[in-house]
């Protein structure tokens, strides 16, 4: 993809986008989507490049920043939730629309669109519940948004409201559907019996959401293969080199997190923490976000820890991020230090962000970069670490951390790629930016 109108013409093949110029400077052309009208994708030059912000998911924000020069932090937007792309022939086509597409399903993102993919995943000869349907669909309270939207199914061919019944296996009303007659015909089409306007739930009900209550691991895991998304899981499959392919279901970022959410509170979710090596990715994906969501301390600790030892990739590793630890920074470092100390990669490569991300401002202290430049590795993961954090440190303590640049404090590799990502970012000024240049090292 080399320029705006490419972009602009890939951005409108998508359902309900259109094109608009909201601001006076004609440089800003967006890709909106009806009916919300937000835009998903924004084109504009920049010092002679044309570039395009994309929303993205926080677990591939990075990935997509490692993986290329030219993705590089949000201009002007969120840079926690928009990556700029520069077209400047180093990206693929393929990569530069999958980054589009991904944002497209970020904007367009909605309980009813939710509500409606769930419905399409009730297998034919089964029924689901609008509760069940509400779980699947990520919020186990909005029942009622269920029915409301099944109302106004916009396709019944493709969205099988018909299968949907309510606690009892009673089926909708005279008003859905066409009528209760048609409900009942589409059913027993199905091959769905139905018994005085009523279906037998233990005989047709999903089974995966009514398992045994001692497994709770199958519970969870069956759960998690209800929202797979089987092309997501293929372009997953693709970022992980140490992850078997197999074991990626496919679950998206956000449902995972809601997921979460849920088992947090629940006394059962110690059978699912205990469960360890899991034996899918997404099962560990799942267990950092209920991590991230424990609210005591200690037990948010003792829980990492048991956990940490069976990390084995860079996503799962960079997910976890417990809120907890913002109100115990001074226990928090203790830890850190014991982190960056140990034989294990993504041990390291945490304790690395940690550092990163609670220690470079209020509470920043110099010996902290003299933690980081200590650590000899081989280990890609860790030295990328350590380059994203000398990168961000020189964007926020300019000062402190310029000498290692200037003394070469770093190993040829990780001082090369600090400079590549501190020169990437918008943070650092022109005249850094030239600055940093002179010292890069020929390998």
């Amino acid at each position: 993809m080399k320029n705006r109108e490419e972009a602009l013409a890939f951005g409108l093949t998508f359902e309900g986008a259109y094109q608009d110029a909201p601001f006076r400077d004609q440089n800003w052309q967006l890709v909106r989507v009806m009916p919300s009208k937000r835009a998903f994708l924004w084109t504009y030059e920049l010092d002679g490049k044309i570039c395009l912000n994309v929303k993205c998911d926080p677990e591939w924000r990075d990935f997509w920043r490692e993986a290329y020069a030219s993705v590089i932090p949000g201009y002007h937007q969120n840079k926690e939730h928009w990556n700029t792309i520069i077209l400047d022939d180093s990206i693929p086509d393929a990569d530069v629309k999958k980054m589009i597409t991904e944002s497209y399903e970020l904007v367009t993102d909605s309980p009813t669109k939710r509500i409606y993919e769930a419905v399409k995943k009730i297998p034919k000869g089964k029924v689901a519940t609008y509760a069940e349907v509400a779980a699947m669909a990520g919020n186990p309270k909005m029942s009622r948004a269920v029915g409301n939207a099944l109302h106004k199914n916009p396709d019944g061919d493709k969205i099988p409201c018909y299968r949907v019944v309510n606690a009892k296996g009673e089926l909708a009303g005279k008003f859905a559907f066409g009528g209760a007659k048609v409900q009942e015909e589409r059913l027993r089409a199905d091959g769905i019996e139905v018994v005085d306007g009523r279906v037998d739930l233990k005989k047709y009900g999903m089974d995966h959401l009514t398992p045994s209550p001692r497994d709770h691991v199958g519970e969870i895991r069956e759960y998690l293969f209800t929202l797979q998304d089987r092309e997501y899981r293929d372009f997953q499959s693709k970022l992980f080199p140490t992850v078997e392919k197999d074991s990626v279901i496919g679950v998206r970022t956000p449902e995972l997190r809601k997921y979460a959410k849920q088992w947090v509170k629940k006394s059962s979710v110690r059978e699912f923490l205990d469960d360890l090596p899991h034996q899918y990715f997404d099962e560990n994906q799942l267990h950092t976000f209920i991590i991230s969501e424990i609210k005591d301390y200690e037990t948010c600790l003792r829980e990492l820890q048991h956990f940490l030892p069976y990390v084995d990739n860079w996503a799962t590793c960079d997910q976890m991020s417990p809120k907890i630890f913002k109100k115990h920074r001074p226990e928090l470092l203790a830890e850190i230090e014991r982190w960056i100390a140990s034989d294990q990669t993504y041990t390291v490569r945490f304790g690395i962000g940690m550092l990163l991300q609670h220690f470079l401002e209020d509470d920043f202290d110099p010996r902290f970069l003299e933690m980081v430049s200590q650590i000899q590795s081989d280990e890609y993961y860790i030295k990328m670490m350590v380059a994203w954090y000398f990168a961000t440190a020189l964007a926020k303590q300019w000062d402190m951390t310029v000498p290692y640049i200037e003394e070469q404090r770093l190993e040829v590799w990780t001082h090369n790629k600090t400079i590549q990502k501190a020169v990437e970012s918008y943070r650092i000024t022109k005249e850094q930016k030239a600055y940093l240049r002179g010292y890069k090292v020929k390998a």
